[in-house]
């Protein structure tokens, strides 16, 4: 879970087979182009009033200017200023052509610029535009600490004013919000906001529908509150925004669409107003005030928490301990909503801590890297799927990991040595060193938010521990080289095999983790096969947890090709070596399964129905 959302242009893009070399992107409406097409008689009419109050007298000297026509002015510049929710000044710069008489009757054209101010109003179907005042551009009006908008109607919120700026929502509507968790309710902010609640069947995500009365659309099936407070921000910040484009729902789905080239850029207004409502939902939701008094409370408390396994009580630790006491204290916030939280407004040392992984929550761990306090890093890559997806799609990340010095542990990808992985019954963790400093021992990825498919895409950014240097260079382990070295002295596999199962595990441990019977096991053990199969000793290598140079050694002796492609995908089976070592065959069949991919050929089953079945 990250600090905030992140969208992508890609979200809105549509693609078409009929249409190559295009592409199907949102098209917005500006302010300019309303003004410049449906006002340009405002801005004459501030040239006029400008004309008689001598505003331009410098200009046309001791001459009479004549009024100019609408095609004589032209706009040079439009800066746009919020004053309500659906009111806004614009301050603008134009340059004209005025013909001036002087008093002998002679005619000269003269250019001139000018200031002026125009109040806009969006509250009904259309655009109101009025004229307010005419300024020389020497003296232009001071905007100072007021909110600025882009062309579109998006405000520019500096991130040091973002807190402050959701809490004036809260001061505006419902000051108790700010300091009482209780009455801290997205669907009562939005009444007091004027917006009529309707329920809906089913569970689509909470939406306004604007109109003469508009009305905050939510699902009978129960509130996200998140979501909510996500609405009551664009309804507050964002309200111009969907006037201006014409919309009658905050849907950004609905925006008009039109084909353009393939590398045309989706307009940035789009994904600056979905990130400012993402963020400034999460300050309504916890105020930072709210937060860091919690905080403040409960931090000599989570210090004195013990950690399992020797491990320290670092930032991230201490922080994760403060973060599961507000979880239980207040049952209705999420565990993902705390983390972002306290990202934001405690300490970024929280991007170590509620990491979760296959079903559970990874210990917390500290990180010394500055740069993985902000921006789109992260050393937790989460489930082992997402682990063997980017296995397939990164070309760099398959080389290092088929390099044999990262594995798989516990949602990281870090150094495959003693000193940096422990083995434990829920399979490979850091170490309590390496868990001080996680950026030193594991891999850096670089994520990005896909809001089509509402997840997280992972991709390799960073090799960051001088192993990965020393070992590619052929000085590794001194222990793995002489581990290596003795293995290559046996001459059977079925020795080999055996003196594996002997160090690394027992025969019914190995059975139960490789789903391959006791029996035929210690039947691997003494006696030398013609043949070996290619499922069964993948399993077997699973199964006595094997590095994954152990596992090619041990494949290579047994006469298994894994370097080319056969009836059986090698890339798997290495995928399997390098992530999944540590982990049960039963899981990796699971896996295999929901991902619709071939199941290794390996049942728990006894010998002579094994047999059976081979020779079948």
């Amino acid at each position: 879970m990250k600090d905030e959302c992140e969208f992508d242009g890609e979200a809105f893009e549509e693609t078409d087979e009929a249409h190559p070399g295009m592409k199907k992107i949102p098209v917005l409406i500006s302010i300019n182009d309303l003004i410049a097409s449906r006002y340009k008689s405002v801005l004459l009419t501030g040239v006029n009033h400008a004309i008689r109050n001598g505003a331009l007298d410098d200009v046309t000297e001791s001459g009479i200017p004549a009024e100019p026509a609408e095609n004589d002015i032209h706009i040079l510049d439009f800066s746009y200023y919020r004053k309500g929710r659906m009111q806004a000044e614009c301050d603008a710069r134009i340059w004209m052509t005025l013909t001036v008489q002087s008093e002998n009757g002679v005619k000269t054209e003269v250019e001139a610029d000018l200031g002026m101010t125009l109040w806009l109003d969006f509250s009904h179907s259309v655009l109101e535009c009025e004229f307010l005042d005419a300024w020389d551009l020497d003296f232009a009006p001071e905007r100072k600490g007021e909110w600025k908008m882009d062309e579109y109607g998006v405000p520019f919120i500096p991130a040091s004013m973002r807190e402050p700026r959701a809490e004036d929502i809260w001061h505006h509507y419902m000051e108790c919000g700010l300091f009482d968790a209780q009455s801290r309710s997205g669907v009562m902010l939005a009444i007091e906001q004027g917006m009529d609640i309707i329920r809906m069947e089913g569970g689509a995500d909470p939406y306004i529908s604007f109109g003469e009365k508009d009305r905050l659309i939510l699902s009978t099936e129960g509130d996200n509150e998140l979501a909510v407070f996500r609405q009551c921000i664009h309804y507050e910040w964002h309200r111009i925004f969907f006037a201006v484009q014409g919309m009658d729902t905050s849907r950004f789905e609905t925006i008009r669409k039109e084909w353009v080239s393939a590398d045309t850029k989706v307009n940035e207004s789009l994904w600056i107003a979905l990130n400012q409502a993402s963020r400034g939902a999460y300050s309504l939701l916890m105020p930072e005030a709210f937060v860091k008094n919690f905080v403040k409370h409960h931090s000599d408390g989570a210090a004195k928490v013990k950690r399992f396994f020797g491990y320290h009580n670092h930032p991230a630790a201490v922080l994760e301990a403060m973060a599961e006491a507000m979880g239980k204290e207040y049952t209705e916030y999420r565990g993902s909503w705390i983390k972002a939280r306290f990202i934001q407004v405690v300490d970024a040392a929280a991007r170590g801590m509620m990491n979760w992984t296959d079903g559970h929550m990874i210990d917390a761990f500290d990180f010394l890297d500055e740069s993985l306090k902000s921006g789109n890093y992260s050393l937790a890559i989460g489930p082992r799927y997402r682990a063997i997806s980017l296995f397939y799609r990164d070309t760099l990340f398959r080389e290092v990991m088929e390099s044999g010095n990262y594995v798989y542990a516990d949602g990281l990808i870090a150094g495959s040595h003693p000193d940096y992985v422990m083995e434990t019954e829920r399979g490979l963790r850091l170490t309590p060193l390496s868990n001080l400093q996680a950026d030193a021992c594991c891999l850096r990825f670089t994520t990005k938010w896909n809001s089509r498919y509402k997840g997280w895409s992972f991709r390799f950014g960073k090799e960051n521990y001088e192993l990965v240097r020393t070992e590619k260079n052929g000085e590794g382990s001194e222990a793995r080289k002489a581990q290596l070295y003795r293995l290559g002295a046996f001459a059977t596999v079925h020795e080999m095999i055996a003196d594996l199962v002997r160090a690394r595990s027992s025969v019914p441990e190995a059975s139960m983790r490789s789903c391959i019977p006791a029996d035929r096991i210690e039947y691997l053990m003494d006696t030398e096969q013609s043949a070996y199969f290619r499922d069964e000793m993948t399993a077997l290598c699973i199964g006595l947890r094997l590095e994954p140079q152990v596992s090619f050694m041990l494949l290579e002796k047994a006469g298994i090709d894994i370097s080319v492609q056969k009836e059986a995908d090698p890339g798997m089976r290495r995928a399997m070596l390098c992530l999944f070592r540590l982990d049960t065959v039963s899981n990796l069949q699971l896996y295999l399964q929901n991902e619709k991919q071939n199941k290794l050929g390996i049942m728990p089953l006894d010998l002579f129905e094994w047999r059976r079945q081979r020779s079948a």
